[in-house]
Order: C-alpha cells, then structure tokens, then sequence
C-alpha cells in the first residue's frame, strides 16, 4: 500500500516537473514573439513621439521631485530616458537589438536625449545592457506610436487608477471590506501619485494587481505553484528591478487569505515564495542565454558581474560606501519615514491594531487560533527583510523607490494584526 502512495506521489511530481518545463518555455517563447512583434512597429511614428517627449526631460531634469518634494517622491527621469532610448532602437531590421539592449548614454541619458532623439544616426552605442533586454520595451514601444511621453504617464495613471479601483473591490467582494481598505492603505503609503507618472515605478504596481485577479482561480484548480512560478517569470521579463516582491506578496496574501479554511501552512506559503524566486531566477538566467547565443555579447560575463558587484560579492570602490548594512538601514528609514504625518498615522495604527488584537487574544481562545492560522500572512514580511539584506547596495543608492516592496509588508500586517479581533467571515466559499 505504501509502495503504491510513493509510487502515485513521484508520478505527480514528474507531472508537476513537466508543466513546469512547459510552462517555462511557452512563457519564454510568448515573450520572444512579443518582442519581435513589437519591434515590427513603424518607426517613423516612434521617432515623431520621442522628439515630442524631449521638452519633459529639459523641462524636469534626471531627479525631479513632485507634490511634497520629499525623497519618497523622487521620479527617476534617468532610467526612464533609458526606457524610452531602449524601446525605441528596438528594430525588425536589426532583430540583435532585442537580446543586446543597446544603450546611447555616459553619465547622464536626460542630456543625451535631445540629441538621441535629433541626431541619433551620429550617436555610437556606448554600452550593451543584456542583462536587463526588459518586456516592458513591448507596451512602451507599441505606446510610442500613439503616444508621446507625457500621454504615456497619463494613459499609465488612468491604468494604475482602474486597477486599484478593481483589485479593492474585488478583494472586497471575496473577502471583505477592511481586506480591501488595508490593501488601499498600503497602496496610499507608497505615493501612487508618484508611481503613476514613471515608466519604471509603475511596472511592477500593474502586474501585481493583474496577478490579483486571477488567485482565485488558481485556488479553485490547485494551480498555486505553476502561478508563482509563472509571477517570478513575468516580473523578471518585464521589471526594471524596483519593487518586484509586490508581485509575490500581493498574491500571496490574498491567496493566504482565501485559503484559510484549507489551513496554509508556513512551510506551505514559504514554498510558494521560493518558487516564485525560481521563476524569477531562470528568466534572468535565460536573458542572459539567449543573449549569449544570439549575439557577440557574453551575457552570463555581462549578468554575473552585475550580480556580484550589487551583492556585494565583488565591491566597487567608486561606492563602497554604499555596502554598509546599517547605513543602508538607516538611510532607508529616514527615507521612508521622514514626513512626521506619516509616522505619526503609521504608528498610531499599528499602535491601535497591536492593542485590539492583544486584547482579542487574553479574552477569546478562538483569536488566538487565529494568530495561530494566519501566521503564514508575516512570509511576506520576512521575504522583505531578506531581500534587503540581501541587496544592500541597490537598496542604500536607490531607496527612494526600492522602498516600495514595504507596501506588501504594511497589507500583511494589517491583515495579520486585525484578523484575530474580527474573522473574516464565509471564506473560500467563492473558489
């Protein structure tokens, strides 16, 4: 009998394996298609768009900061310059331009711009960024024929705007209504303000609310680890590297939530979690391969070197500064937290939270179940720390958006912290 159960488990890893293979390869192959048919765009009507764009730049500058002028409502108009040059040599005619991601810039691509964008037949490629050949240069390539840069930022607002919108009410309608307030409050604590007039911020903000909507049904057909694989996938082809752990934890609290009655396990969430970080991975790995194949360039040379020098393995000593963890710390904090409004309304509610559910938990054992049950809502917090240990070095240069994976962090604690005083009431009952 024992033998048979061993025997029925390895079939169903095997079959698992091989979804996995597949579901690798059609999404490596759908992003490749896309690609190309996005570099099949007239270039003519790109070119006008970029030309229209320059004023923005000369106008703002690289660092612009809008509405209250603090660090946490930094644009970075350096990378999306970079976004819009990459987006628009992406050619049909010169299909290399794909996996080599030719960059036209030195120090500053905001004064190079008017120049890419008048003279760029004169300008030599200065560097090849085959580690990052991102998905995003499909919208924004198909964008820019319409569209010019400061539409693009309107046409984005109204995207992130209607996806908020939807995801609360569709959190709210399977759950219930403070699920869907704790999701605004943590959203509303990263500025979408800001979020919305960046190509590069809004990235991971639009696929993690797509993603929202379909952990339902992926309950419903026990798809859970086929999903965060294929979420680590799409946030490595598409991301610019600046808040991708929203698209696991936004997921994986909604699915912890709707799961609840089946008991998901820490061991259960952080597999989930693990899974999506091996999606993330292997796209990157494959980037790096195609480019290798495909072209002059050795991406792995390219990647690895990256890789290393953000980490910390190999220090650069034009910032080694940036290395220190409890600089880092401290940087991010003040960061974060520097308006005293908003520290006063952050503690003030987690203050609130802490005593309601500490209270909950002395008087009825049933709350303390429930701390019990939805411990696994804190994976994602710790996933969060993780990786900023992990990525010292990005996080201390570039806390003014890496600090938004913290939203995922603010939802799960919420959750977490209010749960215990008042259950979520009939779940699961929709999957």
């Amino acid at each position: 009998m024992d033998d048979k159960k061993s025997e029925v488990l390895r079939d169903n890893d095997k079959k698992l394996w091989f979804r996995i293979l597949c579901t690798y390869l059609v999404t490596v192959c759908i992003g490749i298609v896309l690609l190309i048919f996005a570099s099949m765009f007239r270039q003519d009507l790109i070119d006008k768009h970029i030309s229209e764009s320059v004023s923005v730049f000369e106008e703002e500058g690289q660092y612009p900061r809008i509405g209250d002028k603090e660090a946490t409502s930094v644009l970075d108009n350096f990378t999306d310059a970079l976004i819009l040059e990459e987006s628009a040599v992406m050619q049909f005619s010169q299909l290399e331009s794909i996996f080599t991601n030719p960059l036209f810039f030195s120090t500053n691509p905001v004064d190079i711009f008017l120049d890419f964008a008048t003279n760029r037949d004169t300008l030599a490629e200065t560097a090849k960024y085959v580690r990052y050949w991102q998905g995003f240069r499909i919208p924004i390539r198909i964008l820019l024929t319409f569209a010019n840069y400061s539409e693009i930022r309107l046409i984005l607002s109204w995207t992130i705007l209607l996806l908020f919108v939807g995801s609360a009410l569709f959190l709210c309608n399977h759950t219930d209504i403070r699920t869907a307030i704790a999701f605004a409050i943590s959203i509303i604590f990263i500025k979408p303000q800001v979020i919305c007039n960046s190509v590069q911020y809004s990235c991971c903000f639009i696929l993690a609310m797509i993603f929202l909507f379909f952990v339902p049904w992926v309950i419903e057909r026990h798809l859970e680890i086929l999903f965060f694989f294929t979420c680590g996938m799409v946030t490595m082809f598409f991301d610019f590297y600046t808040a991708p752990l929203i698209t696991l934890g936004y997921s994986l609290i909604f699915l912890i939530l709707l799961k609840t009655q089946r008991k998901v396990l820490i061991k259960e969430s952080i597999g989930y979690s693990f899974v999506w970080i091996l999606g993330y991975g292997i796209m990157w790995i494959t980037k790096l391969l195609l480019a290798t194949v495909f072209t002059e360039v050795n991406g792995f040379v390219n990647g690895f070197n990256s890789f290393a020098q953000r980490t910390g393995i190999n220090k650069r000593d034009d910032l080694i500064q940036y290395y220190n963890f409890s600089s880092m710390v401290k940087h991010f904090l003040n960061t974060v937290f520097n308006n005293q409004v908003i520290i006063s309304i952050t503690v003030l509610i987690f203050f609130v939270l802490f005593v309601a559910m500490s209270y909950s938990v002395v008087k009825r054992l049933e709350a303390r179940n429930q701390i019990r049950i939805y411990s696994s809502l804190l994976i994602p917090v710790a996933f969060m720390i993780i990786w900023y240990c992990i990525s010292i070095q990005p996080t201390r240069i570039h806390a003014y958006f890496q600090y938004r994976n913290i939203s995922m962090a603010i939802w799960g604690l919420i959750m977490f912290l209010s749960i215990p005083i008042k259950p979520i009431k009939n779940l699961g009952k929709e999957i």
